[in-house]
């Protein structure tokens, strides 16, 4: 997608478009080899068009994770990402969101 972008403002459209369409083709044929050769997974056979946009997802999680809280719930248990990747559990909030939010502005 970026060098559609790039191809795109350079004035070259068409070979960005190109290059985006190899680049997902290419993602396609490597899940159906990976899945067909190598470990005969018939579901992802069926669902391997899926996979350039998990691929695209996945960045979006990666970008994401930089502009989110430092609150996160883990395997339903509230935590708070510490410096140098330490989780710390929280305790269960039991009061209404509403009071949490009274008790901070005071």
């Amino acid at each position: 997608m970026l060098g559609l972008a790039v191809l795109a403002a350079a004035g070259h459209p068409v070979l960005g478009a190109a290059l985006l369409a190899a680049t997902l083709v290419n993602r396609v044929l490597l899940c159906l080899m990976v899945a067909g050769c190598v470990v005969n997974d018939r579901a992802a056979l069926r669902q391997a068009w899926l996979y350039p946009l998990r691929d695209l997802m996945g960045f979006c999680f990666w970008v994401g994770s930089y502009f989110g809280s430092r609150r996160l719930n883990y395997r339903g248990d509230p935590c708070e990402l510490m410096p140098h990747g330490m989780l710390r559990k929280l305790p269960h909030a039991e009061e209404p969101e509403e009071s949490l939010l009274a008790q901070q502005a005071s």
